[in-house]
């Protein structure tokens, strides 16, 4: 069985700042879900240093490091929930996911690690495991139930996969207008064999055939692919029609399971891209590090692609890869986040599709 998930990257320019270093190490996870199954996120995590006694700085970094993959777990479980869901559960989503962050999310690397006053802030790259974090939403109901229509050709037998689907949670639609998720059964038949047989009903042929079925996966509203699975399977009967559909239903059976999957382990909210233009930037390392704080500090950002920077203009361009549901929380949150204040930035004109801002206290 062939089975291919297209997953989200999410990827960030992040070039060294000057900054005092805690020296302490934290040990690294030693193991990684499959790519499949995983995001990869870019999260800080903060933490106020207490006395000696306590631990000092090394316990602070590692309760940063903690507090950053509770940081990645929810940034991850965003993009899971309906609309609205995260914040509205936010107690029940804080005890029953957050609490048990360590179940979901492995530290992969220790990006950056800065002492402020009485605070060791950390930025990390996290492992994010989507299928257990995805399931535990499902059984909270707070995820999405993705409405499908499975298009099946007239000449085959669809119900072993609707029933799997209707089962799972996946409410199965009569028309694609209806749908978030269109399932196309693209099947091929091979007979691969004609036994003749003698019975004392007359002569009656033997059918062997071979159903290789694979589903295509496209999200109904942007046609954007999810999943493509294929699996092949024999089915035999003395009428070929009929050994057809034995075959095809077994490929059904193994199909349903990598399908439902894909289903849960699918965003549910559509990203959009949105362009920040920043006036008022200082240098190089202030793009980047301005680039790197609205991806860890913006609600709803997912990744920021600095686009170009002109030193001549204090002009910076980023690309922000929003959530649809926030993308009217990105002008706020740019003056307010407590990781973009140092920059104070002030937003001069706010669309859909385009934000200015000008950074009124460049560093």
């Amino acid at each position: 069985m062939s089975i291919v998930i297209l997953t989200a990257a999410f990827v960030l320019l992040a070039p060294p700042m000057s900054v005092a270093t805690v020296a302490d190490s934290v040990p690294l996870a030693a193991t990684a879900p499959s790519p499949a199954e995983a995001q990869t996120v870019l999260v800080e995590g903060r933490a106020a240093v207490g006395s000696v006694e306590t631990g000092g700085a090394l316990a602070a970094k590692q309760t940063a490091v903690a507090d950053a993959l509770r940081n990645a777990v929810a940034k991850v479980a965003g993009v899971y929930v309906r609309s609205g869901s995260l914040t509205r559960n936010f107690q029940l989503v804080k005890d029953e996911i957050l609490t048990r962050a360590d179940g979901y999310a492995t530290l992969s690397e220790i990006v950056r690690t800065e002492r402020v006053g009485n605070v060791v802030r950390v930025v990390v790259r996290a492992t994010v495991s989507t299928r257990p974090l995805a399931e535990r939403l499902k059984a909270l109901r707070l995820t999405r139930a993705f409405r499908v229509f499975v298009n099946t050709p007239e000449n085959m037998d669809g119900s072993t996969l609707t029933a799997a689907l209707t089962e799972a949670g996946f409410p199965v639609m009569d028309s694609k207008a209806n749908a978030d998720i269109i399932v196309s059964v693209v099947p091929r038949f091979v007979t691969v064999a004609k036994t003749p047989l003698k019975t004392a009903a007359g002569a009656m042929t033997y059918y062997s055939v071979r159903a290789t079925v694979r589903l295509l996966v496209t999200r109904a509203e942007t046609g954007e692919s999810v999943a493509s699975l294929q699996q092949s399977e024999n089915g035999t009967y003395i009428a070929e029609e009929t050994a057809q559909t034995e075959a095809a239903n077994g490929a059904f059976n193994a199909l349903s399971p990598p399908l439902l999957n894909a289903l849960l382990t699918l965003p549910a909210q559509v990203s959009e891209p949105v362009e920040i233009v920043v006036t008022g930037v200082k240098d190089a390392t202030q793009y980047a590090a301005i680039g790197e704080a609205i991806t860890l500090g913006v609600p709803g950002v997912q990744k920021t692609t600095g686009r170009r920077f002109d030193a001549a203009t204090k002009r910076a361009v980023y690309e922000a890869d929003v959530l649809a549901d926030a993308n009217a929380l990105v002008p706020r949150a740019l003056e307010t986040a407590p990781g973009l204040k140092r920059f104070g930035l002030r937003v001069k004109q706010a669309a859909r599709a385009r934000v200015v801002v000008v950074a009124t206290a460049p560093q």
